[in-house]
């Protein structure tokens, strides 16, 4: 072959390459996000931080412009801190990733709702920029959770000599240590302490729990946000009992209301008493732990005890009353209530022995799911047995199944709300275990019954009602709450009432994270009482 055939070949194949697409992938036109993440381990302990990575890569020749977690973004099983989404996160403008830049997202958080054993992250990346492909965007990934057990020893004591450490005879008997948790379960159970001052759970699911001390007479015990439980663990909780303000200053909280109605706007009022002393400024520091049900003193709604506001002043002995005309938190609904927690002092972020005080009311709940198993001696199923959710504070009638060959029960369409059960027939509940139902939207709560054998309890939902409100098995149009009644496509026999809302609060167990030390019972004033004076 001449060299002249050669090199036309050479030419001809040069041009044929150029034209033609060869082995290496071509670069996406326009910008392109890619995103992969998992969990940092396969699988962790309840009680351990949670950890999880995820990578978001533009693969593009374009940048890509304001990159951040999607609506659709969610997780399942726990729950990240909102700070460790940093620059991307659902709230926040969004980045600026060039051609070829990667951002690292490292979540940490703690387990939640745990739903199968798993924990699921599922995440989607958006952008404002034009993209070819989003089938890449997402990421979907479980990890295993396990659930082991620890201890929680709390002592309370009186500082009788002022050096910060328990001695010999400063534990005070008496205090209600109440345990809410884990955070996998929201389950409430309480001990009292001895004459050492000491309460020891033993046993408890690991996971974080919260904790209130109620009952330590003229003292005041900051409550606990993060007991940490671990497998094969004892944490010690030493908390002391400060007099703080509680013999200086007196505050309350209530709720015009025990439940209000769709659309209700609310009203918070806010008693300060003065005991003797005056108060230039009392601020107040309405924060919970942070929860969607929870009112916070952000706003101007609540005047002068806005936080960082002026504060109330306080005579000697002098009764002052705020109230805070508000909206119901968009959260509420998910969980059925809405609740206040608000600690008072001079100082606006509150302090150590400030007198604090708590208020829950019911609204109309979202509908929510639950689904368990009941059984006996062990795990013997008990079929054919009718089980009836009931309101913790007015033990009305609100929802009702029927276990199936094997035991299992399930609730469709319930409102949100918090409900004792009620196993029909020749059984009693197993005493010492927490049966109470907290039911959370888009949260399936799954709680497995344990009986035994005993007298015989009668069906709630067929009992002569104690009042004239009465339940009914249909949602009516006046009711404040209508459920859909359940499916039984699963073989699950399910029905659901619907006037929940509007019955009474009066014994509702309160459940907000950090709640009061003080809990006030109101009493509802008469058109001839002689109220506090208005600020």
């Amino acid at each position: 072959m001449s060299s002249r055939i050669t090199s036309g070949l050479v030419a001809v194949a040069a041009v044929f390459a150029m034209v033609l697409p060869g082995t290496a992938a071509a670069q996406p036109a326009g910008a392109e996000i890619e995103v992969t993440g998992a969990f940092d381990k396969p699988a962790f302990d309840s009680g351990e931080a949670i950890t999880a990575t995820i990578t978001i890569k533009n693969t593009g020749s374009a940048a890509a412009e304001k990159v951040r977690v999607g609506t659709s973004g969610g997780t399942s099983g726990f729950r990240p801190e909102t700070s460790s989404w940093g620059p991307v996160a659902q709230t926040s403008t969004g980045i600026r990733l060039a051609p070829g830049a990667s951002q690292v997202v490292h979540l940490t958080g703690k387990v939640s709702q745990v739903v199968d054993g798993q924990l699921v992250l599922q995440v989607q990346i958006v952008t404002s920029s034009a993209e070819g492909d989003k089938s890449n965007n997402s990421v979907n990934a479980k990890a295993a959770v396990t659930f082991g057990a620890g201890t929680a020893a709390f002592t309370v004591y009186g500082d009788a000599n002022g050096n910060n450490k328990v001695d010999a005879g400063e534990g005070i008997a008496g205090v209600a240590v109440h345990l809410i948790g884990p955070a996998t379960a929201s389950r409430e159970q309480e001990l009292t302490t001895g004459p050492d001052g000491k309460a020891v759970f033993p046993g408890l699911a690991t996971g974080s729990y919260r904790a209130t001390y109620v009952g330590a007479a003229g003292y005041q015990v900051t409550p606990d946000l993060a007991v940490v439980v671990q497998t094969g663990k004892q944490v010690d909780v030493i908390r002391k009992a400060d007099k703080g303000l509680s013999d200086r200053l007196d505050a309350k909280l209530a709720f015009d209301k025990d439940a209000y109605a769709a659309g209700d706007a609310l009203t918070l009022k806010v008693t300060l008493t003065s005991k003797g002393t005056a108060f230039p400024a009392v601020h107040a520091y309405c924060t919970g732990a942070g929860e969607p049900y929870e009112l916070v003193n952000t706003d101007d709604s609540w005047g002068d005890l806005k936080y960082e506001g002026n504060g109330v002043a306080l005579a000697a002995g002098q009764t002052k009353t705020v109230e805070v005309k508000t909206a119901i938190p968009q959260g509420s609904s998910a969980f059925g209530f809405v609740s206040a927690t608000c600690q008072f002092g001079p100082e606006v972020d509150g302090g150590e022995g400030y007198p604090q005080s708590v208020d829950t009311a019911k609204v109309p709940g979202d509908p929510a799911d639950a689904s368990g198993r009941l059984s006996q001696d062990g795990d013997q199923p008990v079929p054919a047995t009718k089980i009836v959710l009931v309101d913790t504070g007015t033990t009305h009638p609100v929802a009702s199944a029927t276990t199936d060959a094997d035991g299992k029960f399930e609730f469709k369409g319930v409102p949100a709300g918090r409900y004792d059960p009620v196993v029909v027939g020749p059984w009693q509940l197993v005493a010492g275990k927490d049966n109470l139902f907290s039911l959370v939207k888009d949260v399936p709560h799954v709680h497995d019954l344990a009986v035994v054998a005993g007298p015989e309890v009668a069906d709630p939902e067929t009992a002569t009602p104690s009042t004239s409100e009465t339940p009914t098995s249909e949602p009516t149009s006046e009711a404040p709450v209508a459920a859909d009644g359940a499916d039984n496509d699963s073989g699950f026999l399910a029905s659901t009432g619907a006037s929940v809302l509007g019955l009474s609060l009066l014994g509702l167990l309160v459940l907000v994270g950090g709640a009061a030390i003080v809990v006030t019972v109101r009493r509802r004033k008469g058109k001839g009482d002689v109220g506090p004076e208005q600020v």
